[in-house]
């Protein structure tokens, strides 16, 4: 059954009856509450016609008399009226008929029924902007009792909204938004046949003893109940015992002053997605395929109080895993947490908060895993806090250190968690034991890791409590391998000594200490690959575990390295660059046979009156040394630190200023291209030379006025000042 309609295709099989037992219309009554929403919904339904974008209004469900060619709705009575006032309101005006509308009507009261009759059958939009309501209160067959009519009095305050927004609308086509409405599915709905998706029979008796409409929880509950009944006794009586006592008891301790029906549902929903991904087969047939889409599209982590689900989405997956994997995990979770204090949550050993109810609607990869692998350990019903602190420990830390964010890395997890939560209640013996084998290549570096660790755990409770320091140290979070400097044969002495020496550095008061540190010591001419610099602590952890983690093992003080090979490296591990230089965008690369600093503030200049805020050439000693010798007191050089204590000319192109004239270090790599040039006013251009030389160079000097810096410079910086003055006496002559 093609269960996605419109408000037409509706109208056209059926005659849409809201039955006497069905409170009145709400959305046009007078609340703030009812304002805001009726104000959101018209606006949300205006802004789909005019701009071609889909509306979705979850569902609409009840029973259909197949006879009679009658549906009652018993969920949807509010969307499908405010459905069928928007429709009256556009066909009158694309001067559509109105007889498919007379299909909808009410039997709450003989007021209402009537009311509709005639608003099909009569003009009601005034021609002026006047109130709508006020022009159809004033038409000869408005009776005045009908005001008493909650029902009637909300449908004119929902008409005029409509009324009102539409006015406020430009360029509004009705004949076009009517046609939209008519032949096209741009506003749609779930609409479900109790009968036909076989829903619990004591539905509609539920429903009218409170009042409203079921959550969708409810309506799953309900299915669930039959479902477990028919097949699985046990199960059965323990969901009737505590459904609606100790575990609801829970759930609303967690969600109060709201309704705990939403994350109930998203309880169950979270983990049979879980369930149905790693299960389900990756090349279905033909038949399957549409019962995959299904599923695929409906069941959603975090359903909303109202969002029905048809029983056959959950019931697919019932049939295709084990009730063990499938629905006993969450009883036995449900049945634990709601008879224990705040001791279980403290057990899950989080480096942050985590919400495992889910009442943030948190649905990222690693959330989804998260889950999986903590109801996992509720297979069985041998809850114990130890084993399952230990359980949830190296669960946080295999996902806290490995990138799950694709469908396929996700799979992927569910896989090695799957393969590991069959020991989850002794999981540091299943990992410390190298005779058991781990099938699942995933995150294999992190899992090794907690096999050395968990043999170093057995061994003492000194161990423990020394990894477990270490795990939440901030720079760390669980990724610890490199304070084992001899590996398994590491003391827990030296692991102690390693852990207090990235201490120090870290929680140096230079913040930048640490990565000083680390990169004094590394010995590579030009990075291999881009290095990250940034001073944050997801970074700081990449280069201690990852990039440096070879360096960090040679060393053994908590100070920078004296013997440092090269100029790039000395420049920013005893330098004040890293820390004037911007955050954001800040790393190290190779740029030919040169190494830059990109991204920073570290060079500021005056380029044709702007500040050119560039990147860094590291290593530039010549430049650096011979421009500081001039003391160029009125240069165009800046940095942003305040202090100026040690002023850089190290931009990608070095324009400064020398007895008021305007010169450009250009970086070059080729023979051709010279050091220094001299230019026009504000490095508006080159100067060429007027004459050739007498001697040609072969480099730029033969046509402009240049020279390269040499050697001999640096030893005597006043070398350098001639040779600008140099340029500058034939820039004058020319």
């Amino acid at each position: 059954m093609d269960d996605i309609y419109t408000f037409i295709k509706l109208l056209k099989e059926y005659r849409i009856v809201i039955p006497v037992m069905q409170r009145s219309y709400a959305e046009g009554r007078n609340t703030k509450h009812a304002e805001d929403v009726r104000k959101s919904i018209i606006e949300t339904i205006i802004n789909s016609v005019q701009n071609n974008k889909p509306l979705f209004f979850d569902f609409v469900y009840g029973n259909v008399n197949k006879e009679e060619k009658k549906f009652i709705p018993f969920d949807g009575q509010q969307r499908l009226t405010t459905l069928f006032l928007f429709h009256r309101y556009v066909f009158e005006k694309a001067n559509e008929s109105l007889d498919i509308l007379q299909n909808f009507s009410y039997e709450t009261r003989p007021s209402a029924k009537e009311f509709l009759e005639k608003l099909c059958l009569n003009n009601i939009i005034p021609s002026k902007d006047d109130s709508l309501s006020f022009f159809i209160i004033n038409q000869n067959w408005f009776f005045d009792d009908w005001k008493k009519d909650p029902t009637i009095s909300s449908i004119l305050t929902v008409l005029d909204e409509i009324h009102t927004q539409f006015n406020k609308t430009q360029g509004v086509d009705f004949v076009k938004i009517e046609q939209t409405l008519n032949k096209t599915d741009l506003i749609s709905f779930h609409f479900v046949d109790m009968k036909f998706n076989q829903l619990a029979n004591n539905t509609y008796v539920k429903m009218n003893a409170r009042g409203k409409s079921l959550t969708g929880f409810e309506n799953f509950k309900a299915s669930l109940e039959e479902y477990l009944k028919n097949s699985y006794n046990s199960l059965y009586q323990e969901f009737r015992n505590n459904i609606d006592s100790i575990w609801l008891d829970f759930m609303f301790s967690k969600t109060r002053p709201d309704l705990p029906d939403s994350v109930f549902m998203s309880l169950f929903n979270r983990h049979l997605i879980n369930i149905w991904n790693l299960n389900k087969k990756i090349n279905p047939d033909i038949e399957e395929k549409a019962i995959y889409e299904k599923i695929d599209s409906d069941l959603i982590s975090f359903p909303l109080i109202d969002t029905f689900i048809s029983w056959s989405v959950y019931e697919n997956i019932l049939n295709m895993v084990s009730i063990t994997k499938t629905i006993q995990p969450l009883f036995n979770f449900l049945s634990t947490v709601a008879k224990s204090d705040n001791s279980f949550e403290k057990n899950m050993f989080p480096y942050q908060r985590w919400d495992f109810l889910g009442c943030d609607k948190n649905d990222t990869y690693p959330a989804r895993v998260k889950f999986f692998a903590f109801l996992l350990y509720f297979e069985a019903h041998d809850y114990q806090e130890q084993s399952f602190s230990n359980w949830m420990r190296v669960v946080f830390n295999i996902i806290e250190n490995q990138t799950i964010d694709s469908m396929e890395s996700y799979i992927y997890a569910l896989r090695l968690f799957s393969e590991l939560g069959v020991h989850s209640h002794d999981i540091y013996s299943f990992l410390a034991n190298d005779t058991n084998i781990i099938e699942s290549g995933f995150a294999k570096e992190q899992v090794s890791e907690e096999r050395l660790k968990s043999k170093k755990i057995l061994e003492s409770k000194l161990w423990e409590k020394a990894i477990f320091k270490a795990e939440h140290f901030e720079i760390l979070l669980g990724k610890i391998r490199v304070l084992f400097q001899f590996g398994q044969e590491t003391s827990l002495k030296v692991f102690l000594n390693r852990y207090n020496l990235l201490k120090a550095m870290y929680e140096n008061k230079d913040n930048y200490h640490i990565i000083k540190v680390l990169i004094s010591y590394y010995k590579e001419p030009i990075p291999k690959e881009r290095i990250s610099l940034k001073n944050t602590k997801e970074n700081i952890k990449q280069l201690v575990t990852k990039t440096f983690s070879n360096e960090f093992q040679t060393i053994n003080s908590d100070k920078i390295n004296s013997s440092i090979p090269y100029n790039w490296i000395k420049e920013l591990a005893t330098t004040r660059l890293l820390n004037i230089s911007r955050a954001d965008g800040k790393f190290v690369s190779k740029y030919g046979n040169r190494v830059v600093l990109w991204g920073t503030a570290g060079c500021v200049w005056k380029v044709f009156g702007n500040d050119v805020w560039g990147n860094v050439l590291l290593g530039e000693e010549k430049r650096n040394i011979l421009l500081n010798s001039l003391k160029l007191e009125n240069a165009c050089f800046e940095t942003d630190y305040s202090n100026k204590q040690y002023i850089f000319y190290s931009g990608w192109k070095t324009y400064f200023r020398y007895n008021n004239h305007y010169f450009l270090w250009w970086p070059h790599d080729s023979k051709k291209e010279c050091d220094i040039y001299i230019m026009t006013k504000d490095w508006d251009d080159y100067i060429k030379r007027d004459e050739k030389l007498d001697k040609k160079t072969n480099t730029d000097a033969d046509k402009y006025l240049a020279f390269n810096a040499t050697d001999e410079m640096i030893k005597n910086p006043e070398l350098f000042a001639k040779a600008l003055r140099r340029l500058i006496a034939e820039s004058e002559k020319s």
